[in-house]
């Protein structure tokens, strides 16, 4: 058995799936307490100061058909909090959403930081890499 969910944050949607719902509940609710997390449902929970969030059930569906009826919801609704969604169009068109989200969010990897260890700076996304061979 399986669950279509919706969060409603200010007059958005957020539609997702699940087995269990009051896992998942619990994970989006750690998820938010998480700061370095920008999903759009969390960016929108965070300015309306949203510190817990609920889900409201849609529909119990069988395993089988959960991402079909996820993706029914996600039509007739049309949810502005996803990211993606529940069934992808085409490779191309899923391209093009990486290649704009990853145009849009291109500030956060340029952020310039620098090592607590050798105080060398560079990318933020590059720190790992670096502590991992320069520093272990």
């Amino acid at each position: 058995m399986g669950f279509i969910y919706k969060i409603e944050i200010d007059n958005e949607l957020y539609i997702g799936s699940t087995i269990n719902l009051k896992r998942r509940q619990a994970t989006h609710n750690h998820d938010l307490n998480i700061k370095k997390n920008t999903g759009r449902l969390y960016q929108k929970c965070r300015e309306c100061n949203i510190t817990n969030i609920n889900l409201i059930l849609l529909q119990e569906v069988e395993d089988n058909n959960i991402k079909i009826i996820e993706q029914e919801y996600f039509d007739k609704l049309k949810p502005t909090l996803n990211m993606f969604r529940a069934i992808p169009k085409t490779t191309e068109q899923q391209k093009l959403y990486r290649k704009k989200w990853r145009s849009d969010n291109k500030h956060k990897n340029n952020v310039k930081i620098k090592c607590d260890i050798c105080g060398e700076e560079m990318n933020k996304s590059s720190l790992y890499r670096h502590k991992k061979r320069k520093h272990n």
